[in-house]
């Protein structure tokens, strides 16, 4: 199922297959990379959403993201999934989303 997700076609989809992975197979060896997974692809989603002129579903699913992000996360993830979000609300005009 893991596989499944990685693969699909559309980033709902693949955040949706993720959240299933997650809550069926919670002591998987492979949570950890799951969990990344899911983030990345909820941030990348939320920056379809923000582009499409969807703030509030953006925010909404960005919001999702790092209330169940991964206790630890690594550089790489933090400047991939979090920190270029911001300044994607900015300046696409959401000035105000992007301050909260």
């Amino acid at each position: 199922r893991f596989e499944e997700a990685n693969a699909a076609a559309s980033l709902a989809e693949r955040v949706a297959l993720f959240e299933r992975f997650i809550a069926d197979f919670p002591s998987s060896e492979r949570l950890g990379e799951a969990a990344e997974s899911l983030m990345l692809a909820r941030s990348a989603r939320a920056d379809e959403l923000v582009e499409s002129g969807d703030a509030a579903g953006a925010m909404e699913i960005f919001a999702k993201a790092l209330a169940e992000a991964p206790a630890s996360l690594s550089d790489g993830l933090f400047a991939e999934a979090v920190m270029k979000f911001p300044g994607k609300l900015y300046f696409s005009g959401r000035r105000a989303e992007a301050l909260e």
